[in-house]
């Protein structure tokens, strides 16, 4: 019997080295988890790839953790989203597609969310800022998908300001800003960034720890309109203003995250944290300053521009090799697993997640078990799909918003945009080598037809798992039938 117990005494003394090893915290003590993304955020978009802009709290995190080159999204913000929140393609849950503030429909209700999983896992959950994964029913909205509170916008984007959007044809606007499920009115006037920023701080400081904290912050900045308060624009002089507002806004935000690390600090919460930090997709090129360089394409496009994303992972105890860049593959579906690996939670049995557990890479900077991905999968266009280096295109690459010859009019230099056009192709299927030409400037789909063949047939197969949700525009979500807001219970 006491050999027994001192059998059982040993075993649990090693599980837990086992776990202070392969989590950097105690078997006792799960990391909080900040999962962070600046809107719209291009990938030379921040000062560790661009010296003019102001950005040293983000830039330091970079220091201390580990930057990802090669970190994939989604084109557009909505199916960025879903992918995070469910390990799953967007192709495969009708998610493809970013929502208008009056589609009837939202992130389908049988999906488990990320925050669902932590929540069950013990995880105090809060979600800030933009939410754009639908709100025509409650039960789409935050506070009912895994999430303690919301504070923030139900929709894709809005005024800084005022926090006013407009239907899809500008016929009637309203207020979208909630504190949990109340209308925020008292928010009017103050900016989005600074709402978002200060409430982050207030959560941190008033997080009782004896819980792991889930923190999903969603920074509306960068996205359009590029306003920001002028004390950020000042901070540029002698720039052009609209570039120097586009910098600014990225400036606040990274003022922000020197905030919310030194609450951290003060609660003594910041080494045991895993803090991620990313964009949601490529930068949106009509806003003068954002840069995807040295890719081609913007945001909306399946171009390395539109979807290789700022990523970078900071943690004292999360992550075991630190200060430098790791150029394997990671998509935004791996989240989910990634995360509840370092939450020290089990998925079931019976979950089927296209995710990878990228917990190796990130934590001790092993090689990535990603070798291939689709970017996006549609019926006739915007389609592509990369396996190892190579990366094949299909039809239509994006929408055309605007020509290169007038992003240059509008001050964009060579060395932030690639001197070809970014959206017209004469080819409906183009290969790109992308370890030799990460520009994709080079279509060597002629040269290598058994490639074509085999990336096509992959595409193939993901296309017989294709879903969109029909997204029609219902006049009943009008702010006239919410005391002129936008507000859920319309479908």
């Amino acid at each position: 019997m006491l050999r027994y117990a001192l059998f059982l005494l040993i075993s649990a003394v090693l599980y837990g080295y086992y776990n202070l090893y392969h989590t950097g915290s105690t078997a006792w003590k799960k990391p909080h988890v900040l999962f962070i993304t600046a809107d719209d955020l291009g990938y030379s978009d921040v000062g560790f790839r661009n010296k003019e802009i102001i950005s040293p709290n983000i830039d330091g995190l970079a220091q201390e953790g580990v930057i990802l080159s090669a970190s994939y999204l989604q084109p557009f913000c909505t199916p960025s989203r879903a992918a995070i929140l469910t390990g799953k393609y967007p192709y495969k849950i009708g998610m493809q597609l970013p929502f208008a503030i009056d589609h009837k429909a939202c992130l389908p209700l049988n999906e488990t969310l990320l925050s669902q999983r932590l929540k069950k896992a013990g995880y105090k959950t809060h979600a800030l800022g933009k939410w754009h994964l639908g709100f025509c029913n409650w039960d789409c909205t935050p506070t009912r998908r895994g999430f303690d509170t919301f504070y923030g916008m139900y929709a894709a984007y809005g005024d800084k300001l005022l926090h006013i959007n407009y239907n899809s044809d500008d016929s009637e606007e309203g207020l979208d800003f909630r504190d949990n499920d109340r209308l925020a009115t008292e928010v009017t006037g103050q900016y989005s960034t600074d709402l978002y920023g200060k409430r982050a701080v207030s959560l941190i400081e008033h997080h009782n720890t004896e819980y792991p904290l889930f923190m999903w912050l969603a920074f509306q900045n960068v996205h359009s309109p590029v306003t920001v308060p002028d004390e950020y624009i000042q901070m540029y002089p002698g720039m052009d203003r609209d570039k120097a507002s586009y910098y600014g806004t990225v400036t606040i935000v990274d003022e922000y995250m020197g905030k919310i690390i030194a609450a951290l600090k003060k609660r003594d919460m910041y080494d045991n944290s895993l803090i991620i930090f990313t964009s949601d997709n490529g930068a949106t090129l009509y806003s003068i300053g954002a840069s995807n360089a040295p890719f081609r394409g913007e945001k909306s496009t399946v171009w390395e521009g539109g979807t290789r994303g700022v990523t970078l992972i900071a943690g004292t105890k999360a992550i075991k090799k630190k200060g430098y860049t790791h150029d394997g593959l990671f998509h935004a579906i791996d989240w989910t697993p990634t995360i509840m690996h370092f939450a020290q939670q089990s998925l079931d049995s019976d979950t089927m997640l296209d995710g990878v557990d990228q917990y190796d890479m990130i934590y001790k900077g092993d090689n990535s078990k990603r070798t291939e991905f689709i970017y996006q999968v549609m019926p006739d266009h915007k389609t592509a799909v990369r396996v190892g280096k190579y990366k094949l295109v299909m039809g239509l690459p994006g929408q055309k918003f605007h020509s290169v010859e007038t992003a240059k009019e509008r001050g964009f230099t060579k060395t932030m945009l690639p001197t070809h056009d970014i959206y017209t192709t004469d080819s409906n299927i183009m290969l790109f080598n992308l370890e030799d030409d990460p520009g994709e400037t080079t279509d060597i789909s002629e040269r290598h037809p058994d490639i074509v063949k085999k990336l096509k047939a992959k595409v193939e197969a993901a296309r017989a798992d294709y879903k969109q949700i029909d997204l029609k525009i219902d006049p009943l979500a009008a702010p006239s039938h919410f005391d002129g807001s936008w507000s859920p219970g319309w479908c």
